[in-house]
């Protein structure tokens, strides 16, 4: 089974625009003769014949959307074949193999609320009364925050499936160009479907949903207590509880680094920032995310 003719024809061969929103369609033809009835597929791999998602040749922007073969019933052996190409698209499957297909990446926002603790335009001020106390309850504020959706088609259940769940990545990753640090991309979501089958392959659709904040996911919490350590003692006594005016302290108060009650008069540049993890790192690579 060939193909033994293969030429473009003015068949059907037509042109349009629209405005509002700007999009535009073309369509090619092609007249093919083959030595067999029943050779299709030999007719839509064939080298001459555009591939879907194949750019028009006069308009890159436009592309190979859809194909159409139909066989001349007066004569078996001669074919038209109809291409429409758009510009208005998304994406164009190209392989028949579902495990072949192209991984769909979806950028987004999502808002999160943190403490503000410094002027969002100085930088430098920070968000206190005029006593040089911070607000209680603090001062909140709406802080965006990276989410990058990936679907793709997988041949089984991923081993990783209950791993990977609220873990950070260990390694910088890459996603369609974007680069994205070591720990600060969070695995959030995680859907699998039930099995599938196409084209007669069986396949789970798998989508993940990473969250991504440019500071980390590590907590970050002021050091302060209601208690400090005298190194004079030892054992529990070690650690005693802060007095003011021959009475014990009922709201914390910042410490230092050797747990030491910090004096008002270095507040608040002495204050310390505590980071603890609450999302353990873990090896992205398995997840094969598209780079």
């Amino acid at each position: 089974m060939a193909v033994t003719r293969h030429i473009e024809t003015t068949v059907n061969r037509e042109a349009s625009d629209k405005a509002s929103p700007f999009s535009a369609s073309r369509s090619r033809s092609f007249s093919v003769r083959t030595d067999s009835v029943d050779i299709e597929d030999t007719i839509a791999n064939h080298a001459s014949t555009p591939q879907l998602g194949d750019s028009h040749p006069d308009s890159s922007f436009s592309i190979c959307s859809s194909r159409k073969f139909n066989q001349d019933t007066n004569s078996p052996l001669d074919w038209l074949v109809t291409c429409q190409y758009t510009t208005d698209w998304e994406t164009v499957e190209t392989e028949t193999d579902p495990l072949l297909f192209r991984p769909q990446v979806t950028w987004g926002t999502q808002y999160v609320q943190r403490p503000l603790v410094v002027d969002a335009v100085d930088g430098t001020q920070k968000v206190l009364n005029t006593a040089g106390d911070p607000f209680d309850p603090p001062v909140m504020t709406d802080r965006p925050l990276t989410t990058c959706s990936i679907s793709m088609n997988v041949a089984a259940i991923p081993s990783w499936l209950f791993s990977l769940r609220n873990k950070v990545n260990n390694a910088a990753l890459t996603i369609r160009g974007v680069s994205i640090a070591e720990e600060l991309a969070l695995l959030r979501n995680l859907t699998i479907s039930d099995d599938r089958y196409k084209n007669g392959t069986l396949y789970f659709r798998v989508e993940i949903e990473l969250l991504i904040d440019e500071d980390g996911h590590k907590v970050k919490i002021l050091n302060d207590g209601l208690h400090e350590l005298d190194v004079s003692r030892t054992g529990a006594e070690k650690r005693t509880h802060i007095m003011f005016d021959g009475e014990p302290i009922s709201q914390p108060v910042p410490l230092d680094v050797d747990g030491k009650a910090i004096s008002s008069d270095d507040l608040p540049d002495s204050a310390l920032i505590l980071e603890f993890v609450q999302y353990p790192p873990a090896d992205f690579s398995v997840l094969n995310l598209p780079a």
